[in-house]
């Protein structure tokens, strides 16, 4: 997904935990190692300008983790997701 808003936009921040993986896979113009339910991570995410848009992504890399543990990941990523359009509304 990041290399598809590459070619369309020049500035593209990624906000990763890297749970599941590592930076040096990360091809975005600025990476931020943090999580969505840390509000100093989405303070820094905030200071990397004007966003035309937002994408979300709620899930681990591995889908069958996620499935399998969708009771604890849903309410999480409910929280998370919220502090991310309070960030965007301010």
């Amino acid at each position: 997904m990041v290399k598809l808003l590459l070619k369309h936009w020049k500035d593209v921040v990624v906000l990763d935990d890297l749970s599941s993986g590592y930076s040096d896979a990360v091809m975005a113009n600025k990476f931020v190692l943090g999580n969505m339910g840390d509000e100093a991570s989405l303070d820094l995410v905030s200071t990397s300008g004007d966003f035309d848009m937002v994408i979300h992504f709620a899930s681990f890399a591995q889908i069958s983790e996620s499935a399998k543990k969708s009771d604890i990941l849903l309410p999480k990523q409910c929280i998370q997701h919220h502090h991310l359009v309070e960030l965007r509304s301010t």
